[in-house]
C-alpha cells in the first residue's frame, strides 16, 4: 500500500507531547531536549542527551550522527563538516543494525538506505527532502520493507511511501492511498514511528529495535534565514546495535574511521581538489539516480564533462568554475529568468564551464563580470569561449 499525505493533515500522526520550544538568539531550541544558556546565545543539550547543536540536533552518549543543514553544510559520522552546495539528489549513508528484542538480544537485522536531496529556491541551494528505504530481518523466516519520502518547505511539507516495498530509487507515485507508513510487533520488538514534532518542527521517523532515528526540519521561505528552526536533515544510530555502514565509496555521510571510512581530506587530497570541491566532484561521480520531485537531468549530466580533462585540467577547471555553484549573487541572477525552482541552468553553465577549460579555453571565469542577461551569459558560455 502506497502512502502520500500533506503536512496539514498529518496532525493524527503527532504522538509526542513536549513543551514549547524556547527562543535562544537566533534560533530557538529543541523543546524537550535543549535550553538556553550564555544569556540567551547558546542552546545546551540536557539529559538523557548529552552532546549536539541543541537548536539543531540533541543525541546520547552511545549516539553518532550525521546532518546536513541550511546553507548546505554536511557533517559526516566522523564529525568532520564541510560546506556542501550541490543541487541534486545524493546517497547520504546505507547500512546495517542489528534488531535487538526489548532484552537487548540480537534476533535479527535492520538494513538502511538514506538518500537527501537540495533544489535552488530564490537564489539558494536548500535541503529539500529525504528519502528512506528500510529492510528488516526477524530470526530466518520474516521480512518487512517498508519506505517513505519527506519534502517541501514549511507549510507545504509533502509526506510519501509504502508499507510493503523497498524503494532504494523511487520513484514515490502521486496517486497514492492516505495513511500513515507505521508498523509495530511486539514479538520482535520492531517499532517503526513516523510523527510530526510541531514544537520543533521536525518529522521524525524512527525504527524501536534498530537505534535508529532521522528528523527532517523544512526550509521556511517566508521566513529564510531569519527563521528560528534549523532546516536540514539528522541521522542518528545507536552504537550499540552495533552498526556497519555498507557503503564507503558513495556515500557523503563518511562512515567512522574504524569503519573504513576515508575522511574528507584524504578524498580530498586523492582527487586534487579542495575539500568543498571533493565531496561535489564525489556526489556528482557517484551516479546516484535523479528520481525525486522536480529531479533535474543536468545532475547526471555534468560528470560526462570531467571525461575530457586530465587530472590537472580537472583541478584547474574546478577551481576556475567552482563560483558557479557557490555564488549566491550568481545562483539569485539565473533565478530572476529561471523561476523554477530547478538546477538546470546554473548546472549547465558548470558544465560548460568545465568542458571549456579542458578544451584549452581559460577565460569563462569572466562570467563573474556579467550582468545577468541570459543573452549574454549565453554568447559568454557559447562553444567558442570567446568574448
Amino acid at each position: 500500500m502506497f502512502v502520500i499525505l500533506k503536512a496539514l493533515v498529518f496532525a493524527f500522526l503527532i504522538d509526542k507531547v513536549y513543551t514549547g520550544s524556547v527562543s535562544c538568539h537566533p534560533h530557538n531550541c529543541i523543546a524537550g531536549q535543549a535550553y538556553c544558556q550564555d544569556y540567551g546565545s547558546n542552546c545546551v543539550c540536557y539529559k538523557p542527551y548529552s552532546w549536539g547543536r541543541g537548536d539543531f540536533g540533541c543525541y546520547r552518549d552511545n549516539e553518532i550522527s550525521a546532518e546536513v543543514k541550511n546553507d548546505p553544510e554536511l557533517t559526516t559520522f566522523n564529525n568532520d563538516t564541510v560546506k556542501f552546495q550541490y543541487p541534486c539528489r545524493y546517497l547520504l549513508t546505507e547500512l546495517e543494525l542489528q534488531l535487538q528484542n526489548a532484552h537487548g538480544k540480537e534476533i535479527g537485522q535492520c538494513f538502511f538506505k538514506v538518500h537527501a536531496f537540495h533544489k535552488r529556491i530564490n537564489g539558494k541551494i536548500v535541503v529539500d527532502g529525504l528519502e528512506i528505504a528500510a529492510k528488516f530481518l526477524v530470526g530466518y523466516d520474516h521480512e518487512k520493507s517498508l519506505s517513505i519520502i519527506t519534502y517541501g518547505q514549511e507549510g507545504h511539507v509533502t509526506l510519501g511511501g509504502t508499507d510493503n516495498h523497498y524503494l532504494d530509487n523511487g520513484p514515490y507515485d502521486d496517486e497514492l492511498t492516505h495513511g500513515p507508513v507505521i508498523y509495530s510487533d511486539s514479538d520482535s520488538n520492531l517499532h517503526v514511528k513516523r510523527y510530526l514534532n510541531s514544537h520543533n518542527r521536525q518529522y521524525v521517523f524512527e525504527v524501536e529495535g534498530c537505534g535508529f532515528r532521522s528528523t527532517f526540519v523544512p526550509f521556511d521561505l517566508h521566513d529564510g534565514i531569519k527563521s528560528a528552526y534549523i532546516p536540514g536533515i539528522s541521522v542518528a544510530v545507536d552504537c550499540d546495535n552495533h552498526p556497519q555502514w555498507l557503503n564507503t565509496h558513495k556515500v557523503l555521510a563518511l562512515p567512522p574511521a574504524s569503519q573504513g571510512g576515508p575522511t574528507i581530506g584524504s578524498i580530498a587530497h586523492e582527487v586534487g581538489l579542495t575539500r568543498q570541491q571533493a565531496m561535489a566532484y564525489r556526489a556528482f561521480t557517484a551516479h546516484v539516480e535523479q528520481s525525486q520531485p522536480d529531479s533535474c537531468q543536468e545532475c547526471t549530466d555534468v560528470a560526462d564533462s570531467f571525461k575530457k580533462c586530465s587530472d590537472h585540467e580537472l583541478s584547474v577547471a574546478w577551481d576556475k568554475c567552482y563560483w558557479i555553484l557557490d555564488t549566491p549573487s550568481f545562483i539569485r541572477c539565473l533565478s530572476k529568468d529561471y523561476p523554477n525552482t530547478s538546477s538546470e541552468s546554473h548546472l549547465s553553465y558548470f558544465a560548460t564551464c568545465i568542458e571549456h577549460y579542458c578544451d584549452g579555453f581559460h577565460q569563462c571565469d569572466e562570467l563573474r563580470k556579467c550582468s545577468c542577461h541570459n543573452d549574454h551569459l549565453d554568447n559568454i558560455l557559447s562553444s567558442t569561449c570567446k568574448y
